[in-house]
């Protein structure tokens, strides 16, 4: 049987100040808190083992919402597990959380603990909600800490059966796809793409991963967008059009509403893009993560974004629908050389567009 390994998060105040590698065990003695992490970061995971080692009650936010309240649950701390689950296909994302909020109440305000996707919590406006609901009053936000070296090693060799996890990760890094070890899904996800047989070259290791990270690994999440699907093709290309554009911008992210937005995160709207089921469904997917705010999206792993982006923008090209020479004009800088920062794009467009590669 796999044993849980012991996770960390980091604790975000409400004035931005950041508390990395606590336990969960010391936050055991506070009445509320919200773990935040991205698809596959192991929110269920912690919460169940939690749950088990302090005597709680681990609940699928779904459930707490369906089944007639517990005698037990006005006593016990509840693990709800999966926010974003009951807020995915909902018109009114504050449905199903003011649903939450009244149950909590009605249970006179119990300690709990709730998790929720990165890209489905709404930042403080959740926070200042639940935070009503609490014993205290207050609501402390943890966000799900990256997977150790030490963690990833065991991951490897216990779970997925690898005999040399060094090496392993020497590859990943080697191929610049260290971030997707960080994380247990994508760990496993990699695992499972190169079965002990790295590809041959960099970039059918790419096209493998990025087209697991594009699909939604959820079933709750794959329900709600019943009749919305898009295909790998779409989606990919609608990331590498938003990586693109990121990267030629040299802007961080974007941001999911207009009160957070900045230079560094526009909205959609700001720079011309109509919001759409793709573009919805392609920042939430495991491409982007919240790094820079808990509403703003940015790329997961900087070197798929460089190779999406150069792939969207190589179609472009070859579809006549941007100019080649144009692309090229945004990557030199003005002593003749590739722009620093975009390097990494340059060097994708080159193996993407092998008929141009002359002219790189």
């Amino acid at each position: 049987m796999n044993q849980p390994i012991p996770r960390t998060c980091t604790v975000i105040s409400r004035n931005g100040q950041r508390q990395g590698g606590v336990a969960f065990a010391d936050l055991r003695q506070r009445p509320a808190y919200v773990l935040l992490g991205e698809p596959g970061a192991g929110k269920t995971t912690s919460f169940e083992e939690e749950a088990k080692l302090t005597g709680g009650i681990a609940i699928s936010a779904r459930d707490f919402l369906t089944l007639n309240p517990r005698p037990e649950w006005r006593t016990t701390t509840l693990f709800v597990d999966g926010l974003d689950e009951v807020r995915a296909g909902e018109t009114n994302h504050r449905t199903p959380f003011d649903a939450i909020r009244a149950k909590l109440d009605l249970l006179d305000r119990p300690n709990f603990r709730i998790s929720c996707r990165e890209a489905d919590w709404f930042g403080a406006t959740d926070r200042d909600a639940l935070a009503r609901v609490s014993a205290d009053g207050n609501v402390d936000v943890c966000h799900l800490d990256p997977l150790t070296d030490k963690q990833i090693e065991h991951l490897l060799t216990i779970q997925h059966g690898v005999a040399d996890p060094k090496t392993f990760i020497e590859r990943a890094r080697n191929s610049r796809l260290e971030s997707l070890l960080r994380n247990p899904q994508t760990l496993r996800m990699l695992t499972e793409a190169i079965q002990d047989r790295w590809p041959e070259y960099l970039k059918d290791a790419y096209d493998l991963a990025c087209r697991k990270l594009v699909v939604e690994p959820n079933k709750e999440h794959l329900d709600a967008q019943r009749g919305q699907s898009r295909s790998v093709e779409d989606l990919l290309d609608t990331a590498g059009k938003l990586f693109a554009i990121q990267l030629l911008s040299n802007i961080a992210g974007f941001a999911r509403n207009e009160a957070v937005g900045d230079t560094s995160h526009p909205t959609l709207a700001s720079i011309g893009l109509n919001e759409s089921d793709a573009l919805s469904h392609t920042l939430a997917s495991r491409l982007f993560e919240a790094r820079g705010g808990e509403e703003v999206r940015e790329p997961a792993h900087r070197s798929v974004a460089e190779y999406l982006g150069a792939r969207h923008l190589a179609d472009q090209i070859r579809t006549k629908a941007m100019p080649f020479g144009r692309i090229r004009a945004l990557l030199v800088a003005g002593d003749g050389g590739i722009v620093s920062d975009l390097r990494g794009l340059h060097a994708w467009l080159a193996v993407h567009l092998p008929e141009f590669r002359t002219t790189f």
